[in-house]
């Protein structure tokens, strides 16, 4: 397990529908590795995201599409298996 933490710095530099420039992207980098988002579909139908080897927490899928569709986000950590 690796715990990331999205801070403020990673919201304010992330792209939305960027898997390699979105917060939780960009919070990974130097810690264990540089991660590509991608997230499941069966949770978000949309073609923007694909499957990944990675299953993110709820929190984080959920923080995903609230920062791509313009809802208010806020720093957060979670755990990630690796």
């Amino acid at each position: 397990m690796k715990r990331i933490n999205v801070t403020q710095e990673h919201i304010n530099n992330g792209e939305k529908f960027d898997c390699n420039k979105c917060p939780i992207a960009l919070a990974t980098k130097g810690t264990i590795f540089f991660l590509s988002i991608i997230i499941r579909q069966k949770k978000y139908n949309d073609p923007a995201y694909t499957f990944s080897e990675y299953d993110l927490p709820e929190k984080a899928l959920d923080f995903i599409s609230d920062f791509d569709y313009d809802k208010k986000v806020k720093p957060f950590s979670f755990n990630l298996k690796v």
